[in-house]
């Protein structure tokens, strides 16, 4: 796995998961979503995007984003991690 390229893709995800509403986030504690993501190089990479809560008095979860090429990578995937508002439902 080119980890370059895969931490690019990590930090592009969490970038636009901060865009994400409160409530959106929230769903991510019951299921995680999944998705493909075609680098430039043409490499497929699978994304993970999970999330923990922290506290549901300070209304945070931890989001986890997880990337990997499928390859050997999959079992120690690049991880991003950021701490985002939610809202549960």
């Amino acid at each position: 796995m080119d980890k370059v390229e895969a931490r690019r893709i990590a930090e592009e995800v969490a970038q636009d998961l901060l865009t994400w509403p409160p409530v959106k986030i929230g769903a991510l504690l019951e299921e995680e979503e999944r998705r493909e993501v075609v680098a430039p190089s043409g490499t497929v990479y699978s994304v993970v995007i999970e999330a923990v809560d922290v506290d549901e008095h300070i209304n945070e979860a931890i989001v986890l984003v997880m990337v990997d090429d499928g390859g050997w990578s999959a079992f120690k995937p690049l991880v991003e991690q950021i701490t985002v508002p939610i809202v549960l439902t």
